[in-house]
């Protein structure tokens, strides 16, 4: 078989196999267009006639009982990162697994379309470009396309420390202590750094396949302006310090509060704090 090239134009090869793999529908007349030399062309051939195999061995595994397979939804592109599928999305944008073809990596790929008031994830990016810990998410770039700003950074296999309680219950104390310590050696390459996040949680704390604990999600983070008049609310008032819901100013403090109130979680499964309303 043809090898792919080394350069980010591949990405749409990258696409039509995924989609292949997948079972998505594909559009082989406008991918032949779309094949402008000899050696894309002999590539495009074989993954057409690959498709047909892997429909052929979909259609004899099919149950008629079943019932129609729903329809996957085919892989696209944003810049040059193939986007597979979504693994999360809240206020601040949608976060796709994707395929990094410069770096040759999966990659997480966090896009949002610009609203009046919403931070900005270029700000996002440059505020992690100027962290690096090992506890700490590691952005790769950022950029604009049309109505679209994302960023890209490491794609981490695991869970949410909110999904793992939710699954297996409160952590051990042992658990829950080595899971704080690593928070704190991240908020303190945060503050370091003259930033707050603003928005710990156990939503936003990730444990990767081998241990690995991981503060993401910085569309909240600001830099510490102690002499600033300006307060402006962001996070998850379940987590917020009294000070900051009173419309008070964030600070180490309040970071150091809600991380408090995470680990109160993780050894309970409950926050200490609990209501419907504000």
């Amino acid at each position: 078989m043809s090898k792919l090239s080394d350069t980010p134009e591949d990405a749409w090869l990258i696409a039509l196999g995924s989609a292949v793999s997948d079972g998505a529908e594909v559009d082989w007349d406008q991918a032949e267009r779309q094949a402008t030399d000899a050696g894309r062309k002999q590539i495009l051939h074989q993954l057409r006639g690959l498709a047909q195999i892997v429909n052929a061995h979909r259609s004899d595994a099919l149950n008629p009982d079943d019932g129609p397979r729903a329809p996957s939804a085919p892989s696209r592109h944003w810049r040059h990162i193939v986007l597979f599928e979504i693994v999360g999305s809240g206020a601040f944008g949608t976060v796709y697994r994707g395929w990094d073809p410069a770096l040759d990596r999966d990659v997480a790929v966090k896009l949002s379309r610009a609203t009046d008031g919403s931070a900005s994830p270029l700000e996002e990016a440059r505020h992690l470009a100027r962290v690096r810990h090992t506890n700490v998410v590691t952005v790769y770039g950022a950029d604009h396309e049309g109505d679209e700003t994302g960023i890209w950074m490491e794609y981490i296999n695991g869970h949410t420390l909110a999904q793992i309680v939710s699954d297996t219950g409160p952590l051990s104390a042992r658990e829950a202590t080595g899971v704080g310590v690593d928070l704190c050696r991240a908020l303190a390459a945060l503050h370091g750094a003259a930033l707050l996040h603003r928005d710990i949680k156990a939503q936003n704390v990730m444990r990767e396949v081998g241990g690995r604990i991981v503060l993401m999600d910085f569309s909240g983070a600001e830099a510490i302006r102690p002499d600033s008049h300006e307060v402006a609310i962001s996070g998850t008032p379940l987590y917020m310090a009294p000070e900051v819901l009173a419309r008070g100013h964030a600070s180490i403090s309040s970071d150091v509060y809600s991380l408090g109130a995470l680990l109160f979680f993780l050894l309970s499964a409950r926050l200490p704090c609990e209501g419907a309303t504000v």
